[in-house]
């Protein structure tokens, strides 16, 4: 085993559990307080973890487990999107039966999860280059979140104040005009 795999930090699992709360966060920090998204990150990232605990007592190794628990929650968290993407896709197979979007991509993704699953379980390659190219990837991706998060609560916080001002200007003003 060479020095730098015994060493290597694996950490895309729990990126990829907090990143789609972010960007929902960060898509509606106007909307939202800062108090409400504490606790969806506490549980999606302790759901991560517990998957990928149970996947690593399947699986050979970390780097295996971990590459598996980020393709379930990429799954995960973009099957909405691509159901809506579906959309009005309705396929009739007989003169009462329909098939709609989510019999037809719930299917695919249970293929998808079990085809994967199956590969990384029979291979005996150390997959070091896919997690550290998950790792820098997810990184980025956080990274661009948490700045996008903090630049907005800046203007937040910029533009409540300029109102907090001028509401006392305008209460002095109208204190100065009374006789």
């Amino acid at each position: 085993m060479n020095k730098k795999d015994k060493f290597f930090l694996i950490f895309h699992p729990l990126i990829l559990a907090v990143y789609p709360l972010l960007f929902f966060y960060s898509n509606n920090q106007f909307e939202l307080k800062t108090e409400v998204i504490f606790m969806p990150l506490v549980i999606s990232l302790l759901c991560s973890i517990g998957l990928w605990l149970v996947v690593r007592m399947l699986l050979s190794s970390w780097k295996t487990s971990g590459v598996f628990v980020s393709f379930i929650l990429f799954l995960f968290f973009s099957y909405g999107h691509v159901a809506k993407l579906l959309g009005n896709v309705f396929v009739p197979v007989a003169s009462k039966f329909i098939i709609g979007p989510h019999k037809i991509l719930l299917p695919l993704v249970v293929i998808s999860t079990v085809v994967v699953f199956y590969k990384l379980f029979r291979s005996k390659l150390k997959l070091f280059y896919l997690n550290k190219f998950l790792n820098t990837v997810c990184l980025i991706l956080l990274v661009s979140q948490i700045f996008m998060i903090f630049s907005q609560e800046k203007k937040i916080v910029r533009s409540s104040s300029n109102f907090n001002l001028g509401e006392r200007v305008g209460e002095k003003q109208l204190d100065a005009d009374t006789p």
